[in-house]
């Protein structure tokens, strides 16, 4: 009987070993490192349309003229002229300098939608002009910043109120050595707190995204939704400016677009 007790008790001790020494082996194991909480996402405080810029872009984007009859430009004008906005950008006026009279679509769009026009030049050849025309109620100033051989920026200041302001800057990127000379100015731009609404060749896109995302500068960019072309709308600014809304239009054969951008928004 002894003998039996004796068997069974070494049974017990050699089934319940592996036990004992697993739940010892865990014991010494580290306590998994807990996953970090993931950042939530900051919250956007809800639109103030009294803090907020109407804009209005006429743009093709297809590497053509806006327009080329001096009716184009004026049915452009008498359009605007019905919208209530802070400033309008009327891209690819184009004035071919061979012409006895060239056609000023800047002149004849401003007079038909009772603004003041500035024009912003980005090309320039033997033939012709290829610029932006900067729409406004009045431009008391306006200045040019040439960032390199073949890129300069425009600045129109506006006003939203007499209060807020309206650093109105614009320029066309259109191959990668701007992109390189645009890079090297970022922290300029930063500091001058310009809102760019600005064009780019959409191929060159992600080049200037990159750029933005690598600099040192707290920058917004955004892209602006547009049908897809050639050519495409951005926005570059500090970062307490945002589309609230983009809304496509048209007049005659000219896409336009009415952006609603507010500024001195903190999240």
């Amino acid at each position: 009987m002894k003998t039996n007790n004796l068997f069974f008790a070494i049974i017990f001790l050699l089934l319940s070993l592996p036990i004992y020494l697993s739940s010892c082996g865990k014991g010494n194991e580290p306590e998994p490192t807990p996953p970090k909480p993931e950042k939530p996402e900051p919250k956007i405080p809800a639109w103030d349309k009294s803090k907020t810029a109407t804009i209005y872009i006429a743009a093709k984007l297809q590497n053509q003229p806006i327009a080329t009859t001096e009716n184009e430009f004026k049915e452009l004008g008498d359009y605007l002229a019905k919208k209530t906005f802070h400033a309008a950008l009327i891209n690819s006026v184009n004035i071919n300098v061979n012409e006895n009279m060239p056609i000023n679509g800047g002149a004849i769009t401003a007079f038909a939608s009772r603004k003041s026009f500035a024009y912003a030049l980005h090309t320039f050849s033997e033939n012709a002009a290829k610029g932006t025309v900067i729409l406004t109620d009045s431009i008391v100033a306006q200045n040019e910043t040439v960032f390199s051989e073949s890129l300069k920026i425009k600045i129109v200041p506006a006003k939203i109120t007499s209060l807020l302001d309206l650093p109105l800057a614009t320029l066309f990127l259109e191959n990668q050595e701007q992109i390189e000379a645009f890079k090297g100015k970022l922290s300029e731009i930063y500091t001058a707190k310009y809102i760019i609404i600005g064009f780019i060749s959409s191929s060159l896109y992600s080049s200037l995204e990159a750029a933005v995302k690598n600099s040192n500068q707290k920058l917004y960019l955004e892209k602006v939704k547009t049908i897809d072309s050639p050519n495409s709308i951005f926005i570059l600014s500090p970062t307490y400016w945002l589309l609230r809304e983009t809304i496509a239009e048209k007049t005659g054969n000219i896409p336009v677009y009415c952006l609603q951008i507010e500024t001195n928004v903190f999240y």
